[in-house]
Parts: structure tokens; C-alpha cells; sequence
């Protein structure tokens, strides 16, 4: 009802080489050793690696899940390290405060563990357009330094057009150009389709729609439904609030809803399994761990 999403650690692998091949193993291992059906896995979320790719196998094996790019990793990686990387102008201390504070802000809120994916491409449009605006400003008398700052807001607008603003149906040679993207961009771009709030406000191609995964038939026929339903409903209300009337869109809504836009809490835990394996306990070895424990180790445990 808050719209809050939990996750359970339910394996932590450790690869001794690190590729396509042992990557893709170990997320089917991991789902086959727990039973989970491969149709109802619905996302695979990632950093932007190259090796993270997930067409050929993986979505041959998980027809209903999507790739998507953490965006926190993202915006991080194009906007913060953009600019304070940047060694002329992070001296100027009142420049980087007055312009890291909003991506800061933004990451923030691209980590958080509520239900967040159908604003997510509003909020990374909001950011590209900003940039594009500071490139054409004014930021300081300086005439060098002006024209620094503004390189670097261009670059910005550079890079999150590269990751998002690219179609599914380039060519080959343009997507090998567009190396580094979000996967999910079209994803993220329609399920804003989900969001009653905002769907008086799309031009609605149900033909677009086809990009979501589980998109079928049935759906397609209660989209009259949903949009008469749309126009009255109370838009403050929690999104996954409404979706409880129309049965198939109902079913893919809060599945698609319900995706994390980021890998945050698989950092987290991560991080958590460190206090176990921690520098202190060093003992914990394969080989050792039928061994008698003494009274330190015990304690330790």
C-alpha cells in the first residue's frame, strides 16, 4: 500500500573471471536453484558493463524481463564526474555547489526503494534539458571559465542523449556508436503509460506499447477502459493504488511498476555480507570451516 519495494538477498556469487558466459550462468543458476519461473522474472537490472548484455540467451530464457542500466549509476557517471572532474572549475567551490547540489538530489531519488520507474523518464529528461539550457548561459565574467562551464553542461547533454534518447530500430552501426546506453530507455520512456497522471498527457501509439514485455491482446482492449477510468480518477492517490479494476492491465501494471530503476540494494547487501566476511574473520576458509573452532572463533561467530 506505500508502495515501498522489499528485497531479499537470495544469493551472492563470486566469479573468478568476470564475462558474458559466467554472468549469464550464475543469474540462471540462481533462479533455477530456487524454483523461480523463468516467465515470471521480470527485470534484470545492471551496471553498464559492457559484458551485461542480455539479449541472445538470457532473453531468450526470461521472454518477460527487461534490461535496464542502474539510472543512479548513470546520472552519477555522466553528470557528477562531468563536473567535478572538471579541474578549472572545481575551484570555483560556489560553482560546483550551486550546480552538484541538484544531481545530487537527483541520485537520491533515483536510489530509493519506492515505486519510482514511471517518473524515472520525466526526471532524466528534466536533467537533459537543463544542461542544454546552462550551455547557452552565462556563468561567469570570466570569459575562459564561462566557456569551460559551458562545455562541460554541453558534454552533460551529450552523454544522457547517448544513453537515453537512441531507438530500439537503429542500425547496427548506429548502435554500435550508442556503446554505452540504457537498455531500458523505450521501456522507461512507455511505462510512463502505467502512471493514471500522466496519461492524459501521452500521445498514445498502442503500437509503442508492444516494447513492454506480456503486452498482449487482452491488454490492448482494456486500454478504452483505462482511459475513461483515467480522466476521473484522483491522481495523488499512490500509483499501484489504482491498479486493481482492470484485470490483464491490472496484472502487467503492477509488474511493470514494480521494477526497481536501480541496483542499489543489490550494493547494499553486498555490503552487509562484508560485516560476515569481514577482514576480522579471515578464519572463515572452505577448508576450515569443519575444523573445531576455538573460543575466539566462536565468539567471533
Amino acid at each position: 500500500q506505500t508502495g515501498k519495494l522489499t528485497t531479499i538477498l537470495a544469493d551472492c556469487v563470486y566469479l573468478d573471471a568476470v564475462n558474458y558466459t559466467t554472468v549469464s550462468q550464475a543469474i540462471i543458476k540462481t533462479i533455477s536453484k530456487y524454483g523461480a519461473d523463468f516467465d515470471k522474472v521480470s527485470a534484470l537490472i545492471s551496471d553498464n558493463a559492457t559484458y551485461m548484455t542480455f539479449k541472445s540467451v538470457l532473453q531468450g530464457v526470461m521472454p518477460n524481463a527487461v534490461h535496464i542500466t542502474c539510472n543512479a549509476h548513470i546520472i552519477s557517471l555522466v553528470n557528477i564526474s562531468t563536473l567535478l572532474n572538471d579541474a578549472q572549475l572545481n575551484d570555483e567551490v560556489q560553482f560546483v555547489a550551486k550546480n552538484a547540489a541538484g544531481l545530487m538530489d537527483l541520485i537520491t531519488w533515483f536510489e530509493s526503494r519506492y515505486v519510482t520507474i514511471h517518473e524515472a523518464y520525466n526526471k532524466v529528461m528534466d536533467v537533459l534539458c537543463w544542461a542544454e539550457a546552462q550551455s547557452n548561459e552565462n556563468h561567469s565574467d570570466d570569459t575562459e571559465l564561462n566557456a569551460r562551464a559551458q562545455q562541460v553542461f554541453s558534454c552533460m547533454a551529450k552523454k544522457l542523449r547517448q544513453y537515453y534518447c537512441y531507438e530500439e530500430d537503429s542500425s547496427d552501426a548506429e548502435k554500435k556508436a550508442q556503446k554505452f546506453k540504457q537498455p531500458a530507455a523505450v521501456f522507461l520512456k512507455t511505462v510512463r503509460i502505467f502512471d493514471p497522471a500522466q496519461m492524459h498527457l501521452l500521445m498514445l501509439d498502442l503500437s509503442s506499447l508492444n516494447i513492454i514485455p506480456g503486452f498482449n491482446k487482452n491488454c490492448r482492449l482494456e486500454i478504452p477502459v483505462y482511459k475513461n477510468i483515467a480522466k476521473e480518477v484522483d491522481c495523488t492517490l499512490p500509483v499501484l493504488q489504482f491498479w486493481k479494476r482492470i484485470p490483464h492491465l491490472a496484472r502487467l501494471a503492477r509488474r511493470c511498476l514494480t521494477i526497481p530503476t536501480n541496483s542499489v540494494d543489490a550494493e547494499r547487501a553486498v555490503s552487509k555480507h562484508r560485516q560476515v566476511f569481514s577482514a576480522q574473520r579471515q578464519g572463515m576458509k572452505t577448508q576450515l570451516q569443519d575444523a573445531p573452532c576455538s573460543r575466539s572463533t566462536t565468539d567471533l561467530l
